[in-house]
């Protein structure tokens, strides 16, 4: 499957229960996409960022790919995907992302030498 159909599939299975019942889907208790994105634009807006924050999320499957074959330009996308995604985390209400994310860069960096 590729990825823009998984991306789409992923997206319609977060829109069928929110289409159905008006609400966002909710895993533990905690309603699923709910943050300052809902709060500030509303649910539909909140499921329209999900093809953004699903292709960026897709490009850090690539980033991990690269990385893991000491690829220099894996570590390059890593950099420029950071920002990208702080968006999404902090619209999102990610908060382990807020912290993994800067811990993320500096591995990169650390490791930067050893990339090809």
């Amino acid at each position: 499957m590729s990825t823009p159909l998984v991306v789409t599939h992923m997206q319609e299975r977060m829109r069928r229960p929110t289409l159905r019942n008006g609400q966002l889907p909710v895993v533990f208790g905690i309603e699923m996409l709910a943050g300052l994105l809902l709060q500030r634009f509303g649910r539909d807006a909140v499921l329209a960022a999900t093809v953004p924050w699903g292709f960026v999320n897709a490009l850090e499957f690539v980033v991990g790919y690269w990385l893991w074959k000491s690829r220099k330009h894996g570590g390059k996308l890593a950099l420029v995907l950071f920002p990208a995604g702080m968006v999404f985390w902090i619209g999102y209400t990610l908060p382990i992302m807020v912290v993994i994310g800067p811990l993320r860069v500096l591995l990169v960096a650390r490791g930067w030498k050893s990339l090809r």
